[in-house]
């Protein structure tokens, strides 16, 4: 046997072996959720060149006082067909936390199912989160995305969280110093894309009581690009679009002149990116696989981020999209501390 045939030998059992080591870690990430803890304090500028912040949040206090105004549970893209993270486990967590630190709110950030077909699936998931957060007492918000347009209202609805979907709520600070707005959009997918203000927050509440901070729940991070323009316009309609709801994108835009006076979003909680799923080397999976802006641009793919005016965090999410596969981007399920 030849050098050269000794080589090719050795090369393609090299590669064998990378090809099935890959698989095997595809196949273990997925069922190895990492529970991860950030910070995310008020943005420092305005720049809209996103730059990526430290994610891990400070240990115990040892004054036994708070330094955050909210403690929050946030997870993402359950795609629930695809999620290998039980269920069951996802309750002791949020019980745990419960019985700790404490959780001011648990929070979704979009996607139930890859297929609206499957929602009872999603549904199932979900209704049992809100079930143990109701025996808690902790409030349970959310989102739709992208792959949550064709699912039917009702089956929305029996997920059990709250959809903060054109309106907001307020959370009272830890440091009782006023109050914290949540507020969120819906994802109108990706084609018939229609970009939607946020509700309209006021910088106080009718008692006097200061809204310290606006924390938006977008499930596309690419919505902070079109902020500033939304808060002029109300509505901004993809160039793409064809089809649209023209009664509500109507109705947005005359409803713009009231951004003027609201509170600003400070704080964006976000998914979609899956963290890229399945990472390579020189990032095909962002230059040509996805169409997104921010993690094709500037690299925003999972963690805190601070651009546009707006501190970031982008989690990774907990499921799986088309296949249930992850390469160098874990699951993830964050334990979030926000400041104003």
């Amino acid at each position: 046997m030849s050098a050269s045939t000794l080589i090719t030998l050795l090369i393609v059992d090299i590669l064998a072996i990378i090809i099935i080591a890959l698989i095997i870690r595809g196949l273990w990430e997925p069922r190895h959720t990492i529970i991860d803890y950030a910070e995310l304090h008020a943005p420092i500028g305005k720049s809209r060149d996103f730059v990526a912040r430290p994610i891990f949040m400070h240990s115990e206090d040892i004054d036994g006082i708070d330094k955050y105004d909210l403690r929050v549970l946030y997870f993402s893209d359950l795609h629930a067909e695809y999620c290998r993270y039980d269920v069951g486990l996802f309750e002791k967590l949020i019980e745990k936390e419960a019985k700790g630190r404490g959780l001011d709110a648990v929070i979704f950030g979009g996607d139930i199912v890859n297929d609206p077909l499957n929602a009872e699936v999603g549904t199932e998931y979900l209704s049992r989160i809100a079930a143990v957060c109701l025996t808690n007492n902790i409030p349970f918000y959310g989102v739709t995305g992208n792959h949550d347009v064709m699912i039917p209202k009702d089956r929305i609805d029996a997920c059990g969280f709250t959809d903060l979907r054109d309106k907001y709520v307020t959370l009272k600070s830890r440091k009782g110093e006023g109050v914290i707005a949540l507020t969120g959009v819906y994802d109108t997918g990706r084609e018939n894309r229609v970009w939607y203000a946020p509700a309209s927050v006021p910088t106080e509440l009718e008692d006097g009581t200061r809204v310290l901070a606006n924390v938006l729940l977008a499930h596309n991070p690419d919505y902070i690009l079109h902020l500033d323009q939304l808060y002029h316009d109300g509505a901004i309609v993809d160039p793409k679009t064809v089809e649209y709801d023209t009664a509500a994108v109507e109705e947005a835009r005359a409803r713009a002149s009231d951004n003027y006076r609201s509170r600003k979003v400070t704080h964006v909680l976000s998914g979609h990116i899956h963290g890229g799923q399945i990472r390579t080397p020189i990032g095909i999976e962002f230059s040509v696989l996805r169409k997104d802006i921010l993690p094709k641009k500037q690299k925003v793919i999972a963690g805190v981020y601070e651009g546009c005016g707006v501190s970031l965090f982008l989690s990774r999410g907990l499921g799986n999209i088309l296949l249930p596969l992850r390469i160098f981007s874990r699951p993830e399920i964050t334990i979030v501390e926000i400041y104003a």
